[in-house]
């Protein structure tokens, strides 16, 4: 019975076979001269002769036939000639994937979204990303906040987009923006008569939001200081039921994003309170598509202060 290789003992014996190795057969074959072949390789002619030596002594086979007027590939030289094109080109593959990767070009970037609807500026800062790294695959994930901050140190999410919320231990931080709070009221609210909403002018005023509003903690959190402000909620299954609530003068509501022209309320923005949004990931975490977005985020920021100082 005919023994089985040794394929360990096969694998020590061409342990030196390195990738320009496969090349120098490559290029050896295909030019038919050793010199021409160096020539192409811009390496010394002794050196290429010297390696496909050794390996021919590796593998105890030759390789090539040489004569005064070149060479050329014998038997078992042209059986290695399609695999050696074939382990290059997975090596160029495998190189450019991992460029691609490692400088943002390619990749999944997993984000996660606050309780409240962010508004145009967050469309704005991915469309930005997207213009820079279009293949990067971006997920956007929503979950409850303490969900997100575990994932995010287990590196499932690669960022957080935080309604002010502080970086916790391991965490790191960055300040995006301030979100537009706008207060929703019926299309009579004697607040409807003003552009902008004095905190103020909230005093005795009812709030309502659907139970279970994951938002809801967050816009507490938002006017704490606010005299005599009521926040209630209302067993209620759809916005819509909530919008016909505040058209009926049952109280207000708050929200981050303009509602439905159609619906019968309308919005107007509070006055001097914004809520501030974060951008939060974990320290180790090495994904290069998120550095990309940070740096955008950073540069949108810087845009915008710059903005703001010349008005």
């Amino acid at each position: 019975m005919k023994a089985k290789p040794d394929i360990a003992a096969i694998a020590q014996r061409l342990d030196p076979f390195l990738l320009k190795h496969w090349r120098f057969i490559l290029a050896a074959a295909e030019e038919g001269s050793f010199r021409r072949a160096a020539d192409r390789l811009g390496v010394q002619q002794s050196t290429l002769s010297r390696r496909i030596r050794d390996i021919e002594d590796a593998m105890g086979a030759t390789l090539f036939a040489r004569a005064h007027t070149g060479v050329r590939p014998t038997f078992a030289g042209r059986r290695l000639l399609e695999p050696a094109r074939e382990i290059l080109a997975q090596a160029s593959q495998a190189a450019l994937a991992v460029e691609r990767a490692g400088t943002a070009q390619d990749g999944v970037l997993r984000i996660g979204l606050p309780p409240i609807t962010p508004g145009v500026r967050l469309t704005q800062l991915l469309h930005r990303f997207l213009q820079i790294c279009p293949h990067v695959r971006v997920e956007l994930v929503d979950t409850d906040p303490a969900s997100q901050h575990q994932a995010a140190r287990r590196h499932e999410l690669d960022v957080v987009i935080q309604a002010g919320t502080p970086p916790v231990k391991g965490e790191a931080g960055l300040d995006l923006w301030n979100e537009v709070v706008l207060i929703v009221m019926a299309e009579r609210d004697i607040l409807a008569a003003s552009p902008a909403i004095d905190p103020d002018k909230l005093i005795g005023r009812r709030f309502i939001f659907m139970a279970g509003d994951p938002a809801l903690p967050i816009f507490r959190d938002l006017l704490p200081d606010a005299p005599t402000l009521r926040l209630d909620v209302e067993p209620l299954g759809r916005e819509t039921n909530l919008l016909q609530l505040v058209a009926l003068g049952r109280g207000l509501t708050l929200t981050t994003v303009p509602v439905s022209p159609h619906a019968p309320v309308t919005c107007r923005p509070l006055k001097g309170q914004g809520l501030p949004l974060r951008a939060i990931w974990s320290r180790s975490n090495p994904n290069p598509a998120l550095m990309r977005l940070l740096s955008v985020a950073r540069e949108r920021r810087k845009t915008a202060d710059n903005d703001s100082a010349g008005a």
